[in-house]
Order: C-alpha cells, then structure tokens, then sequence
C-alpha cells in the first residue's frame, strides 16, 4: 500500500494539533532566590509516539545568552549575583487534544555542524501521532510553515527583548509558581500564542546550501524548528531560520538531511522509518 494513500484527509490539520512549544528553561540562582526561568522558546513536532524534532538554537544558549540572561536579572533586580544552576526543555501544548499541559522532555541528541541545527527531544508519556516526511518537491510547490510565530524563540539574544520578558516573568512570580520554584508556562505564554498558525508560500531554492532549502514562507523566531509541510501535509523540512525583517525568504533543513542526522544517532531504531520516503 501506497504509505501516503493513508494520510488522513486534512493532514496538515493533523499536524497542527500535534505541534508544540518548545521551552528552553534555565534555573537561576539570584542572590538568595532561586527559580526556573524561561530563555529560549520554538516549535517541536512529533516523529514518533515519545520523539520530538525541532532546532537546537531553540533548545540552548547562544553564544552570549548566558551572560545577557544574568546581566538582565543582575539589572532587574538590583543584585550583585546571578548564576546559572542548570538547564531543561519543557513541551507545552495540547499534544492533539484535550486541555494544554506542560511535560518535560529529554535532550537526546543536538547536531554538531553549522547546518545541522537540528535537536531530538523524548518524552515518557507517549502519544498516538507521528508526522509523515516526503522528498523535497521541485520549485514553486505550495509548502506551509506550521509554528508559533506569537512566541519568540530567542530572548536571550537581545536586553530588550529580556526585559519585556522579565517583566511579565516578575508579574507571574509569587503567583503562578510550580511546586519546584517554575512558572505555570501555560498561563505565562496564553492561550493564543498556544494556537499554532499555518503561513503558506513557495520553494523558491530546493538546494540553497548543503541541506538546506529556501522558501518564501513568512516565519519568526517562534516557528523555530517547526515543520515545513508540502500540500499533503508532510514534512519536508523544518524551519530554520528567516533573512531579517522576513527579507523575502526562509531557509529550512531537508527532509533527507534530516533523515541522514536521525539515522545515525544511537536511537535509530526508535523511529518508524516507514513515515520516511
């Protein structure tokens, strides 16, 4: 049987309701305080029942995220110390039905190249979903850019943006807070930014770079690592990045990339490689 005659009618509905956010989170000690932060926030989209896929930037620091992080705390609240304890990575969403929710999730592999920019994430509660991958179509095929542009995926890399974050972080602390010092992340991120959103366009370049395609699709930081669907609804990429200001293009990895990276790590044969072409 043809594995794309199965594909369920709206597919890309399908997908929709089984991306989430994914949220980078650091536990800070601020003077004598110590709480869970978020810093860095993306898509990440299901390739098995406990897998996850989106972009490693979305899941870590960059290159001066940690000390813009404490030099932003340092600033807001008049200490003198601001250290980083430790990191983790939360999923928050609706995860295809029923009442958003917060579960955490395991790094299991960061891709080590430039154009590598590729993270897996495990979960122990497995779902029911896993989306379907295609070659990369010729260009000017229709593609859709699924992701949460409402949500930034790199706050650490501007005090501007930190601050604004910081303030709404502060209005939540002593209100909201979780059993281990974190924030109540569905409350803090809102039911509209929860609501994934479909931005179609075109390829324009199949092979901008080595594994990497160029489409016109409108992106924004929160799309970060969120897939890229052809007009049946499967993944042929994951979006990357875009040109500043959504200059006309963004730049999303393979899917035979991905395929490449995903059969060489040490999970392998984890994943269902009949969703592959």
């Amino acid at each position: 049987t043809d594995r794309n005659s199965v594909l369920p009618a709206d597919a890309i509905g399908d997908v929709e309701n089984h991306v989430v956010v994914a949220v980078f989170e650091a536990r800070i000690a601020i003077g004598d305080e110590i709480r869970w932060v978020p810093v860095g926030r993306g898509t990440a989209f299901p390739i098995s029942p406990t897998l996850f896929l989106t972009n490693r930037h979305v899941i870590e620091f960059d290159e001066n995220g940690r000390d813009e992080l404490t030099a932003a705390w340092k600033n807001a609240r008049a200490v003198e110390s601001v250290s980083v304890l430790d990191t983790r990575v939360v999923l928050v969403g609706r995860f295809g039905f029923g009442k958003a929710r917060e579960i955490p999730a395991r790094v299991r592999f960061k891709g080590v190249e430039k154009n590598d920019d590729l993270a897996v994430l495990s979960i122990e509660e497995p779902g029911s979903f896993a989306c379907h991958f295609a070659p990369v179509p010729p260009q000017r095929s229709q593609v859709f850019a699924i992701g949460f542009p409402g949500v930034s995926a790199d706050l650490a890399t501007s005090l501007g943006s930190m601050d604004q974050l910081i303030e709404k972080i502060e209005h939540f602390l002593g209100k909201d807070l979780q059993p281990d010092g974190s924030l109540d992340l569905v409350k803090l991120i809102g039911p509209m930014n929860l609501e994934p959103t479909s931005n179609d366009g075109i390829i324009s370049k199949t092979h901008l770079q080595e594994g990497i395609l160029q489409t016109n699709a409108v992106i924004a930081g929160g799309n970060s690592g969120g897939p890229l669907l052809d007009a049946k609804g499967r993944v042929i990429g994951i979006n990357t990045w875009s040109a500043v200001d959504n200059n006309g293009f963004s730049v999303s990895i393979r899917s035979d990339r991905v395929k490449e990276i995903l059969a060489d790590t040490a999970f392998h044969d984890q994943i269902d490689w009949s969703l592959f072409p």
